[in-house]
């Protein structure tokens, strides 16, 4: 009901039925009230959801992604390349980690991006990544362009993530 509610551009509402959610089974989206924070631009809110849920679940991959995601839109850069690092490792894949470790050491949050983009132009020629996805890369590295680019090709390939772009802080800046 939250993503309805989303979709529908009503995001106060679906804060409340994501805070519903996490009411009635804490466990099965332990993310979600921390994402619908992030979608609503309470980014503070996201993080202390999100580092608590953390606390009680430190292997749930997607809790890990949107605390990087909302450390990343308030500007903390470190931060999120910390979290973002430990969720790759939470997910089986320290080389990535390393990487992303090595990414940030060298440039910052701005490299953190690139190799991420570079890391999804490797990905798509053993599987298929939404355009979608390749949008969202390109936003974090703040290429206006190639954000537009690529949300243009995910609205030609009916991505169904596309209904919930005008609730997404990072698609803000195009």
């Amino acid at each position: 009901r939250s993503y309805v509610l989303a979709a529908m551009n009503r995001p106060e509402q679906s804060l409340q039925e994501a805070k519903r959610g996490i009411d009635l089974d804490p466990f099965r989206r332990p993310w979600g009230l921390g994402y619908a924070y992030i979608q609503t631009r309470q980014f503070d809110a996201a993080i202390n959801d999100l580092r608590m849920r953390d606390q009680a679940y430190p292997e749930e991959f997607y809790t890990l992604i949107y605390l990087a995601e909302a450390y990343c839109l308030k500007g903390m850069g470190r931060e999120s390349a910390e979290v973002l690092e430990k969720a790759l490792v939470v997910l089986g894949d320290p080389e990535k980690a390393d990487a992303v470790h090595r990414a940030f050491q060298r440039g910052g949050q701005k490299a953190v991006a690139q190799w991420r983009v570079e890391s999804d132009k490797t990905r798509v020629r053993r599987e298929y990544i939404s355009s979608y996805f390749h949008a969202r890369q390109y936003a974090y590295l703040g290429d206006k362009n190639a954000t537009l680019k690529f949300l243009d090709l995910a609205c030609h390939e009916r991505s169904p993530w596309m209904v919930l772009i005008q609730n997404e802080p990072i698609f803000d800046f195009v």
